[in-house]
């Protein structure tokens, strides 16, 4: 459990489940709006993944997830929504560079499949740049001392 889940969503019920049902794989964090979770990930808070609901009040889910792009670049983002409707799943997948779009309400399973999925780019990403980082220092060192 040593990666950390942001869920974002306005309804407390809605988080408590999410953190009861998945305490037990995952490090779960809750944020009530977009704007508290913006603050989470400006703490330096490592997110592997932020699943985030789309209707919220003043700012939706799009807009959250266009920041926290920016913030968090390594995250792996989902939007879970209730409402299905294609210029939505367009702007999320354009605007927020989702990596899934989960219809409300989901299963435990569903979501749990999801978080998998997720976790597993997440790793990849990461190992990727790790592994170039290390790459490129190795030749670099032997340039200096020359």
């Amino acid at each position: 459990m040593e990666h950390k889940i942001l869920f974002v969503d306005d309804e407390q019920n809605v988080l408590n489940a999410y953190r009861r049902n998945l305490r037990k794989c995952f490090d779960v964090h809750t944020a009530l709006s977009g704007t508290a979770a913006i603050e989470l990930l400006k703490e330096k808070h490592k997110f592997a993944v932020v699943v985030c609901d789309m209707q919220m009040p003043n700012m939706n889910g799009i807009e959250f997830l266009e920041i926290a792009q920016k913030i968090s670049k390594n995250s792996i983002r989902i939007m879970l929504t209730g409402n299905v409707d294609q210029q939505t799943a367009i702007d999320a997948i354009n605007q927020g560079d989702i990596f899934r779009f989960i219809n409300k309400p989901c299963t435990p399973d569903q979501m749990m499949e999801a978080l998998k999925v997720a976790l597993k780019q997440y790793l990849l990403i990461t190992a990727e740049q790790e592994l170039l980082k290390t790459t490129l220092k190795n030749p670099l060192k032997c340039l200096l001392k020359s």
